[in-house]
Parts: C-alpha cells; structure tokens; sequence
C-alpha cells in the first residue's frame, strides 16, 4: 500500500499508509488533516508523513506551521506519536491517558483527547465516545475503541480502526429495509 491523501472536501482530507503487522500483512493505517475555521489544521492520529504526501500536507499548512494540533483519538495507536511531535513541534499533542504513558517522550496537553476541555475547542467537529466498550481496553491486545470524531462541514465520520466515510447515494439509500424488501418480492 502506497501514502495517499484524498480530499473529500470542505476541508476535510484522509491520509492512508501502509503498517506492516507482524512482519507479514499491511494493514493500513489512517490519519486526517482538517481545516479549521481559523485558517489553521488539526491532524486526527499521528502518522509518518513521506513522499509526495507530505509535500502535499506541507503545501496546504505552511510548511506545518499552521498545524494548530494532533488530536490522537485511538488510544492503541501509539507508533508515529513521537514522529509526528518532531514533524509539527509548535503544534499541542492531544491524547489518552495511555498515549501520555506510552509515549512519554512527547509534550502531551495536560487535557486529554476525549475531555471536553477539546471537545469544546475544536467546535467545527462532533465527538463521541462509543458505550458498551471500553475505550482503553484492560487487555492490551484489544484495539476496539476509538474516540469517533465527525466532521459535519464534510460529513465525514472518523473512527480508527473501523471506518472513514463520506456520505454517498449509495451509502444514504443503498440500504433497504427488511419490510422494503419483503414488500418488493
């Protein structure tokens, strides 16, 4: 999997890369770049810029000086925190309690990605953290959760791990329902 930036508009653009799972499948990894009222960005999850995707991501924030943030909204994800901190050093690192353990080398906010001292700052975005799942799993080895963050300018729903979508025709109403489809038969 090649570095790539897609815009999906109102200032809203995914990156996706490539991670390597154990030496043997690339899973992919995700982050976003979101324009904010202001003029400056955010990033959603830290990620190792490269190639013709940095240049790009350094064209649109002048030259990282206008990277006001780095939201971290998964808090499994910890690999290209201390990266992204030397990438974009004027910029606040936000992230879990777990970020803050695992990643000590980085200059965390004190408030946390999912307080709503953030939530409350970043107002051109909705977050929400899902119930019935633990958001920092006891088990090291579960990767569920993730503070989901979306993005109404765009209508883009971002949730690591899971999935990243604009809204479509297709996805809107490519949907029916049982009752739809026992009455079309």
């Amino acid at each position: 999997m090649t570095d790539e930036i897609y815009d999906l508009g109102q200032g809203f653009w995914s990156i996706r890369g490539s991670f390597i799972k154990n030496g043997i499948m690339d899973i992919g990894v995700q982050s976003a770049l979101i324009k904010l009222a202001s003029g400056r960005f955010i990033f959603l999850d830290s990620y190792t810029l490269t190639g013709e995707v940095r240049q790009q991501v350094m064209a649109l924030t002048n030259d990282g000086r206008d990277v006001e943030a780095v939201l971290n909204v998964h808090p499994f994800h910890t690999i290209y925190c201390a990266q992204m901190a030397k990438d974009f050093p004027q910029a606040i690192f936000y992230g879990s309690s777990r970020h803050h353990k695992q990643v000590p080398d980085v200059s965390w906010s004190e408030d946390l990605v999912e307080s709503d001292t953030v939530t409350t700052r970043y107002t051109e975005l909705e977050f929400s953290l899902p119930k019935g799942i633990y958001y920092i799993s006891p088990n090291e080895n579960v990767h569920a959760s993730s503070l989901l963050v979306y993005h109404p300018a765009s209508q883009s729903l971002y949730i690591n791990d899971t999935f990243e979508i604009p809204p479509s025709k297709l996805f809107q109403f490519g949907f029916t329902s049982h009752n739809q489809a026992s009455a079309n038969r």
